[in-house]
């Protein structure tokens, strides 16, 4: 197995995190650990039986909505990080309250939630330590989206299939080291409630991406999900 490769082309600068269950360097068609193409910092570990479909759109996971969850070796970033990217190609088959696409929070909340709220109207939401922001679009379910939050340190955007979706200005200094999950609240493991959802992938940067690279992410991977 080959750590480093990215065979997609999406926008490398600053690109710190990258998961494709389509990327036999991110995962080898079995087992229970995915990994970060970039290196193999962040690799996951596959929890309570989540499914591997080499099938679906080249290949992706599905989480049973019961236990299942990834969890992460380590934080993405150093503490006190004040930009940041998260990407991910997603499709939820069902809603149940608050669907967890990335949450990286310790207890009192300090740290980031990128999910897919249904309390708001089944739109994207984030949290942001003290502040959020909220999508416009309702999310339908058994549909792939391109889901993008990026922060710069003073405003947070929401992005759907590369177009601006969310915008909220807030200013956050983040200071966790909980571990990230996905498809899952970070903290207190045990009593929280799964996504229903499969995720083909996953990646993170350590800066905020402008629309037009948001863009290019999403047109680089489109075709593969029929887009």
């Amino acid at each position: 197995m080959k750590f480093g490769s990215i065979t997609t082309p999406i926008i490398t600068d600053g690109l710190v995190f990258n998961m494709d269950a389509a990327n036999r360097a991110s995962y080898p068609k079995s087992g229970t650990n995915a990994f970060n193409t970039i290196d193999t910092l962040n690799s996951g570990s596959l929890e309570n039986g989540i499914e591997y479909f080499p099938d679906r759109h080249n290949g992706g996971f599905k989480w049973d909505a019961t236990d299942s969850y990834i969890i992460l070796d380590s934080s993405f970033f150093s503490q006190n990080y004040t930009s940041f990217t998260h990407c991910t190609f997603v499709e939820f088959y069902s809603v149940a309250g608050s669907s967890i696409i990335l949450d990286a929070r310790d207890s009192s909340g300090d740290g980031v939630s990128f999910l897919m709220s249904s309390p708001g109207g089944d739109v994207l939401y984030a949290a942001l330590d003290s502040g959020n922001v909220t999508g416009g679009t309702t999310i339908s379910i058994d549909q792939v989206y391109h889901t993008t939050l990026t922060y710069d340190g003073q405003t947070a955007k929401l992005y759907l299939n590369g177009v601006l979706d969310g915008s909220s200005s807030t200013s956050q200094a983040f200071n966790t080291t909980t571990k990230p999950t996905i498809g899952i609240r970070s903290f207190n493991i045990g009593s929280a409630t799964p996504s229903s959802m499969y995720l083909y992938h996953i990646c993170s940067y350590n800066r905020a991406l402008s629309a037009t690279e948001v863009l290019h992410n999403y047109n680089a991977l489109k075709s593969r999900f029929g887009l």
